[in-house]
């Protein structure tokens, strides 16, 4: 009872939030957000969205932030799925999963003070809030330069604050969450990557929560999202999965477009390879008009580079399309 906040002798009183789990696969056990791990694409459907839309009306009754999280993730996915939902219908969803995400990142910020917990959720959950004006701008049909300028600039200040606390897990020689955040950058630097070139015929955004966590179906698994679309029509969403080391374990099991932290995302035979906090800086000073040379090279570097990856990889057919007749359990396979 101490424990939880609560003296033996007072009657019982809400303390604030609690955490479902401790260890991200105990998260399996609640019924609902195994089923939405479970759900293998993308459906359009009347039927995938309505099951998309409860399943994130239970989650959103929680207190835990990873499953907050994953019910906005569901909301905004139901929105993006939904082509002929209108302007109206499909800012509500967006609406819902803000909502959802801030208060995801109010508890968690909570939980973290009171239970020393150390993860990159508060990172996760942020990047998503960061990206969600953009694609509400999509909604609308018109994705202005301004709206892609203000969450580059959102998404830097977020990776500064985990390439701090990178830093602080480092001097505590606490490894494991230290390269955990490490992870997190380099899929940052990767989403700045892709906004850089302000085309508005493609949005960015982190993939929806049930798409990462690769606990089913994790040939499937991937951290972006890359939507094609021409004023707010959707016409396909391209898989990207960011890897600090590119391994032939990873090429032989991911679907999605292969990014290398190291290698694609920084210049060859340079520290920008190991250290994403080093070419998050270089981008940053190159769009203060601060650049130094290397800077220079750095930011033409990666361009040049994931341009070539995208083209190189729709060249595959691997592409995923939203398919307005598919089944929500139904396979890559089946769908192509």
């Amino acid at each position: 009872m101490e424990r939880l906040g609560l003296r033996p002798d007072a009657p019982e009183q809400y303390v604030g939030p609690r955490r479902f789990a401790s260890y991200y696969r105990d998260y399996l056990h609640h019924g609902t957000y195994r089923e939405y791990s479970q759900i293998r694409e993308t459906s359009s459907s009347d039927v995938g969205v309505r099951r998309l839309e409860a399943m994130a009306k239970r989650l959103s009754r929680e207190e835990d932030p990873i499953l907050l999280s994953a019910a906005a993730s569901a909301y905004l996915e139901s929105g993006i799925s939904q082509g002929e939902l209108d302007v109206t219908g499909k800012l509500t969803l967006a609406g819902k999963a803000q909502m959802l995400w801030g208060q995801a990142l109010q508890n968690e910020a909570t939980l973290t003070d009171t239970d020393g917990t150390e993860c990159d959720t508060q990172y996760r959950i942020a990047m998503n809030l960061a990206c969600l004006p953009i694609v509400k701008s999509m909604f609308r049909g018109d994705v202005k330069e301004g709206v892609i300028d203000t969450t580059i600039d959102r998404l830097i200040s977020i990776g500064d604050a985990c390439g701090a606390e990178e830093t602080s897990h480092r001097i505590g020689n606490d490894v494991y969450s230290a390269n955990m955040l490490v992870g997190v950058q380099h899929e940052l630097n990767a989403l700045v990557s892709l906004l850089y070139k302000k085309d508005a015929r493609y949005v960015v955004l982190p993939s929806f929560q049930r798409e990462g966590t690769g606990f089913y179906n994790p040939e499937q698994t991937h951290d972006i999202n890359l939507i094609s679309q021409h004023f707010g029509n959707v016409r396909s969403i391209l898989p990207i999965e960011v890897k600090a080391r590119i391994s032939q374990e990873s090429r032989e099991r991911y679907e999605a477009l292969l990014v290398g932290g190291r290698v694609h995302l920084g210049v060859n035979g340079s520290i920008h390879q190991r250290n994403p906090s080093l070419t998050r800086h270089a981008m940053a000073r190159h769009r203060a008009g601060e650049a130094t040379e290397d800077d220079e090279q750095t930011v033409l570097s990666i361009q040049r580079t994931m341009s070539k990856l995208l083209s190189d990889y729709k060249k595959t057919g691997k592409r995923k399309p939203l398919a307005q007749t598919r089944r929500p359990e139904a396979s890559t396979e089946q769908a192509a």
